[in-house]
């Protein structure tokens, strides 16, 4: 199962950063940069990285990837 810790907030309160989480290992990030979300999660020996503005196909990408 993948989880998300918030460890970024940006001046307004909202979350801008989360670990990506699979059990207690962090496996990827989920991060906003203006004016889009980038995920990059670790796959084996490498980043493999997608970028959209919306946050909700980051999310599943990651959560696709990392199950």
């Amino acid at each position: 199962m993948v989880w998300f810790q918030v460890y970024e907030v940006n001046r307004c309160g909202r979350a801008t950063g989360y670990k990506v989480m699979k059990g207690r290992q962090q496996v990827g990030t989920l991060e906003y940069r203006d004016p889009c979300w980038i995920g990059a999660v670790s796959d084996g020996s490498k980043i493999v990285m997608k970028q959209d503005a919306s946050v909700r196909t980051v999310v599943d990408w990651v959560v696709k990837i990392t199950s």
